[in-house]
């Protein structure tokens, strides 16, 4: 539709190309400029210079140079100033670092011994350091956990509105995001604005620029690795509530894996009639490790009496030549008489702890439970709902905890980079197949999310182990209290699922993990059934 306006506007533009291409801006109407031919012969070099021009560039060639110079003067005298003012500071910090590594005396008691030195890179000192600073400010704000003390750093009056929360990208993890530290609730906002603040957030997102490297020194035959470790890490170790004074003998590794860190993750298995039970771990073995390191791997074979077996390990050949042409590797099968149990168990252990912390840890609780249960509880819910008031106790400092994670844990060259044995590709790919590698539910299809129908499915193979039947215990528990409590605000379960706010909050989970997260992974799809939210008797 043509308007008065726009007639107007076409009838001036065309009367300027008209009076352009007079000027020879444009060929006559059918015709096209013709083609300029120089003839060989004709060609002559034009360095664009004239004689005359001298007499200009000359004095102007002066002015550009003093310029330069007194610019150059002025960008000496302030590095010269900078360094009179900083170069002692940063001498100071540089032989302090470097110090460090030098053996020391160090008195406990009445005795002295000498105390070895810790050539550590300057991340960890740094680290080290911050959380020195932070455990001393706990110490000067200790208080006890009592009600009141509740009210005070959860006051409702504080909890902020729903809104869409602005996040970070986590490098590694697969299409998840995690929630900026600043939409922490219970915060005073000028905090947010501070000047110490921003600068906490920047620490935080630029620690891990510091370089890189590894330090395979060995330990000598008779130096104790647990009292080297002890004597620097003392002031900040966590109490222990638990003391396992045998950590290497078969009984040990039974203990790890029936009521330790792998009792989460035991499967069954037959082979040749037989039923064993069997913690896995080789599912590492293959992800591509830095120079230096062993591959990772090892899967532990218990009889029905839980006695070990056998530890099958397919990392233990993973460096040879024909594993890097990407040939098959036979796996390395290492039985309780042989010389190498001790070796084969070790190697068992670590790689169980490197999959629970990676896996089970940081990605299944971490980037992915807690995650997603509390950016979809702070943008669906209003802070007067119910299922918000209920949740956030639970949650309280999640999104802080969260965000840390994703620049000291899970960020390029942060604490995961350098304290697991993987190259970036390989600690990619170890992030990439963590959601298929989650267990408790999820890799059944479709997923488990019932406790109790979970731990009578695992039943049903033959896994009826202590903590299955904990974990089904704690979960009626769980379900009671939270039933009970929904019971003031709904009659029934059905009123629930009437609530708007409520139903966009289920379904900002659901998307989460039927298209990011584990159950994406896996292939499967997140039951269309609604939850049952009968009380349990």
């Amino acid at each position: 539709m043509r308007t008065p306006l726009l007639d107007n506007c076409w009838h001036e533009a065309a009367h300027d190309a008209m009076s352009w291409g007079q000027r020879g801006g444009l060929p006559p109407t059918g015709k096209s400029w013709e083609q300029i031919k120089i003839a060989p012969e004709e060609r002559k070099p034009n360095m664009h210079f004239k004689w005359w021009k001298l007499i200009l560039m000359i004095p102007m060639a002066i002015l550009v140079f003093a310029v330069l110079l007194f610019v150059g003067a002025l960008g000496a005298g302030i590095f010269l100033v900078l360094v009179i003012l900083l170069g002692m500071v940063v001498a100071l910090a540089t032989v302090y670092f470097h110090s460090w590594g030098v053996p020391s005396l160090h008195r406990r008691g009445c005795c002295w011994s000498v105390r070895w030195g810790w050539p550590s890179s300057l991340y960890c000192q740094i680290l080290y350091l911050t959380y020195q600073s932070q455990l001393q400010k706990r110490l000067k704000q200790k208080c006890e956990l009592t009600k009141e003390h509740a009210q005070k750093v959860m006051p409702v009056e504080k909890m902020l509105e729903k809104m869409t929360l602005e996040k970070y990208w986590v490098p590694y993890a697969l299409n998840i995001r995690v929630p900026k530290d600043q939409h922490e609730e219970f915060r005073e906002p000028e905090k947010n604005e501070s000047r110490k603040r921003r600068f906490q957030v920047f620490f935080e997102e630029n620690l891990s620029r510091l370089p890189m490297r590894d330090n395979l020194d060995c330990f000598k035959e008779r130096e104790n690795p647990v009292k080297y470790v002890m004597d620097r890490l003392e002031p900040i170790f966590p109490k222990s509530y638990q003391v396992w004074e045998d950590k290497l003998s078969d009984e040990a590794l039974t203990r790890f894996c029936l009521h330790g860190l792998g009792a989460h993750r035991v499967q069954v298995e037959k082979q040749d009639g037989k039923t064993f039970y069997v913690v896995r771990a080789n599912a590492l073995a293959g992800l591509p490790v830095r120079e230096g390191f062993a591959h990772y791997g090892g899967d532990a074979y218990f009889d029905e009496h839980w006695q070990p077996v056998k530890i099958v390990d397919d990392g233990w050949n993973a460096d040879t030549s024909h594993a890097r042409n990407g040939q098959p590797v036979k796996p390395v099968v290492t039985e309780p008489r042989d010389q190498r149990w001790a070796e084969a168990k070790f190697r068992f252990r670590s790689s169980m702890a490197v999959l629970v912390t990676l896996v089970d840890h940081l990605y299944a609780i971490h980037l992915e439970a807690a995650n997603i249960l509390v950016t979809a509880m702070r943008e669906q819910l209003s802070p007067a709902h119910p299922m918000r008031r209920f949740l956030t106790p639970f949650t309280y400092q999640t999104i802080t905890v969260n965000d840390n994670a994703c620049n000291n844990l899970v960020n390029v060259k942060s604490m995961s980079p350098r304290l697991f044995a993987f190259t970036e590709p390989g600690l990619a790919m170890a992030f990439n197949a963590a959601g298929s590698l989650v267990r408790g539910g999820f890799e059944c299809s479709p997923p488990i999310l019932d406790r109790v129908k979970y731990a009578e499915h695992l039943s049903n193979q033959g896994i009826a182990t202590p903590f299955w039947q904990d974990a089904k215990d704690y979960w009626i528990v769980l379900k009671r209290y939270v039933w009970r409590y929904l019971a003031y605000y709904y009659a029934k379960p059905a009123d629930l699922f009437v609530d708007k706010e409520f139903r966009a909050f289920l379904q900002q989970i659901e998307h989460h993990y039927k298209n990011v997260t584990s159950i994406a992974a896996m292939g499967t799809n997140i039951p269309k059934k609604e939850p049952c939210l009968q009380c349990p008797k």
